[in-house]
């Protein structure tokens, strides 16, 4: 008796968390989750080169001189 309850209650166990798992496999909700965060650390990764390439060139000295011509005196 007691190990037939043992069994029920194993069946009934795997049943309830095969049915959590095919929900989770229909879900997309999980999937469009994962998908915006990989386009945004994609925006991320884009913007951190960008501001850094810009920084770079900003941070060089000016190495061209300015013609006497164009020269303000």
């Amino acid at each position: 008796m007691i190990v037939a309850d043992a069994v029920k209650e194993k069946i009934f166990v795997e049943i309830h968390l095969l049915r959590i798992f095919s929900r989770l496999v229909k879900s997309e909700e999980g999937v469009t989750a994962v998908e915006y965060t990989l386009i945004a650390s994609l925006i991320a990764v884009a913007a951190i080169v960008a501001m850094s390439h810009v920084g770079n060139k900003v941070d060089q000295p000016r190495t061209t001189a300015v013609p006497q011509s164009i020269s303000a005196t």
